[in-house]
């Protein structure tokens, strides 16, 4: 597939974590990386034909082949932005689980305007605490201006679901 940059479109290149459903049926197809070509004519020309890496929902529990699959599967992409949004492990204790993963994503997906990302209900306070080593903008409640203010990226923190481990 040859990479297009076309006026008002916006490259995704989004993460999934667990086998294609169709039907409610997993198929044999167990891609790691779909690439998604989203038309928004609105878009302003700052943000016309970016290339963006989305990692969601790893729900890292121990090491995994897929995981090492994905770290290789995206290295050498060419983005201009990632966004890691959360749900990096399932339970407390996947912690360090957690790091090694993200740091070999972090470490082969180098997007040219950055990383930035949100922790999920998941995420435990230990798993947030560390991740700040990440070369990642944590976003928490928070907003990047990129392009000179052209492209907002805001980051919401859920405080509806918390783990005992992150009440203040």
């Amino acid at each position: 597939m040859q990479e297009q940059r076309g006026k008002g479109n916006v490259r995704c290149i989004l993460q999934r974590s667990c086998p294609i459903v169709r039907n409610n049926m997993p198929t044999a197809d167990h891609h790691l990386i779909d690439r998604v070509t989203l038309p928004l004519p609105a878009l302003p020309a700052a943000g016309q034909g970016l290339r963006i890496a989305h990692i969601t929902d790893l729900h890292v529990t121990g090491p995994r082949r897929r995981y090492r699959q994905l770290a290789q599967a995206v290295a050498g992409l060419a983005v201009d932005l990632a966004f890691y949004t959360g749900d990096y492990m399932s339970d407390p204790g996947q912690e360090q689980a957690a790091m090694e993963v993200l740091r070999d994503l972090t470490g082969q997906l180098r997007p040219r305007l950055g990383s930035f990302g949100v922790f999920g209900n998941h995420d435990s306070r230990t798993l947030r605490t560390l991740a700040q080593e990440l070369p990642i903008r944590w976003l928490h409640n928070d907003v990047a201006l990129l392009a000179d203010g052209a492209i907002q990226l805001i980051g919401f923190e859920n405080e509806k679901h918390r783990w005992p481990d992150t009440l203040e």
